[in-house]
């Protein structure tokens, strides 16, 4: 039997795990060193090997160790090595930044904007029109101004569009941005495909709204 290896540092052969089973089969591996998730030593020969191996606390490695023995090579066990101890810290780590991380996205970060005066999901009607705006794509308004104390209404929809006869839906996503905090944007919607919402705003200010779309769409702002 013929196998293609490749060679590592210090002359190690870098074999493949059903190469290193037949070497095991025929009795030819003289040692085996065990650490993590990587096996080395010498075979008959006198060549050094090393190959990629489950753990062994693991069905693949129980059985793997089986295969070892009855081979007749000696086996030692090693801990995992300086760098996957460490990588292995740094993960355990990592996750609970990690939770607190979701739990900003998730919780608190939707409180600071309800916390802001800035939208509200309450349905309200009629009012004086102060700004309207359309369009097939995305798209960034002038500047417009909303009087102090003041409640406003953004009523938006969106439809879906025909090429052909064909139906063809997208995205619509909205966006509030005041002058004086402009990287803090407020979503007024956010949908895929044909819909229509009213979404309200306490606060006064000069403020543009942004678009990104792919759909027809528009926008009309009320006092109410």
């Amino acid at each position: 039997m013929i196998f293609q290896t490749s060679f590592g540092g210090n002359g190690t052969h870098r074999i493949r795990f059903d190469e290193l089973v037949a070497y095991l089969a025929q009795k030819q591996v003289t040692t085996a060193d065990w650490g993590q998730n990587e096996l080395s030593g010498k075979l008959k020969d006198g060549s050094l090997y090393s190959v990629s191996v489950p753990e062994k606390d693991t069905p693949g490695g129980a059985a793997l160790i089986e295969k070892i023995e009855k081979s007749g090579a000696s086996i030692m066990f090693h801990g995992p090595s300086p760098i996957e101890l460490v990588l292995s810290v740094l993960s355990v780590l990592a996750f609970p930044l990690m939770v607190l991380a979701v739990i900003y996205i998730l919780l608190i970060r939707p409180a600071q904007y309800r916390g802001a005066g800035a939208i509200r999901s309450i349905q309200l009607s009629g009012g004086e029109q102060i700004a309207s705006f359309s369009g097939l794509s995305n798209f960034r308004t002038d500047m417009f101004t909303i009087p102090l104390g003041r409640c406003v209404s953004f009523e938006w929809s969106t439809s879906p569009e025909f090429v052909n006869g064909k139906r063809y839906e997208g995205t619509f996503h909205a966006t509030l941005r005041s002058a004086d905090n402009f990287d803090e944007p407020m979503l007024i919607a956010g949908v895929f495909g044909e819909g229509t919402g009213r979404t309200n705003f306490y606060r006064g200010g000069a403020f543009i709204v942004e678009v990104v779309a792919d759909e027809p769409w528009s926008i009309k702002v009320f006092l109410v």
